[in-house]
C-alpha cells in the first residue's frame, strides 16, 4: 500500500477522529475554565442523615479527565518561522500535540492537509497499538517508512510482539532498524 492509498483510506477514518478530538478539546477547555482561580464560595452538602428539600437532588457524575498525551521527542516549535508556528497553533487547538505537530510541519512544510493527515495516521496507529502509544514509536515508525502505512504496521506488529517478550520498545525499534525489520534476526540480537 502506498502513502496515497493509505492516506485515502485513513482520511475517512480520520474525519471521525478529528470530530472526536474537537469534542475532547472542547470538554478539556470547559474543565480548565472551571479550574481557573475564582472567588471561593463555601457550599454546604447535607449529610445523608439531614433531610434535603424535595427536588433538590443532583446525580450528575463528574466528567472524566482526558488522557494526558506527552511526547518525549524534540519539540522544534521555536525553530519554525512565524507562519509555521501559527499553523501549528491552529492544528494544536483541535487536540494534537504541539511537539508532534511541529515535527510534522518541519517535515512537510506549511501544508495543513499533509500535516493533519499524518497526525491522524499516527493517532490511528496509536489506537491500533495501544501498548506503544505512549512511546512515540508510532510516529517514528511512520516517518521511518516514509508514510507507507502497511510497512509501518508490519514494523509495529514486530515491535509489539518483541515487547511482549519483555524487551524495551525503543531498544526493539532500534534493533529492528539495524537488521532491516527482520524479526528473527532482531530477536537473536536482543537475546545476545
Amino acid at each position: 500500500m502506498t502513502y496515497s492509498e493509505g492516506s485515502a483510506s485513513l482520511y475517512a477514518l480520520g474525519l471521525g477522529h478529528l470530530r472526536q478530538l474537537q469534542s475532547d478539546l472542547h470538554r478539556k477547555q470547559e474543565i480548565e475554565s472551571r479550574l481557573q482561580p475564582t472567588e471561593v464560595t463555601i457550599v454546604h452538602f447535607p449529610l445523608a442523615s439531614e433531610a434535603s428539600p424535595p427536588g433538590n437532588t443532583c446525580d450528575i457524575p463528574p466528567l472524566p479527565s482526558p488522557p494526558l498525551q506527552v511526547s518525549y521527542l524534540h519539540n522544534p516549535y521555536l525553530e519554525l518561522n512565524a507562519k509555521s508556528q501559527l499553523l501549528v497553533d491552529r492544528i494544536t487547538e483541535i487536540g494534537f500535540l504541539q511537539s508532534r505537530t511541529a515535527r510534522a510541519c518541519q517535515k512537510f512544510g506549511p501544508h495543513q492537509d499533509k500535516i493533519v493527515e499524518f497526525l491522524i495516521q499516527v493517532r490511528s496507529l496509536e489506537e491500533q497499538f495501544p501498548s506503544l502509544s505512549a512511546t512515540d514509536l508510532c510516529e517514528e515508525a511512520l516517518f521511518k517508512h516514509k508514510g507507507d502505512v502497511s510497512a509501518t504496521v508490519s514494523c509495529l506488529e514486530a515491535v509489539a510482539r518483541l515487547t511482549r517478550l519483555g524487551f524495551e520498545p525503543k531498544r526493539v525499534m532500534s534493533v529492528l532498524r539495524s537488521v532491516g525489520n527482520n524479526e528473527e534476526r532482531a530477536l537473536d540480537k536482543l537475546v545476545s
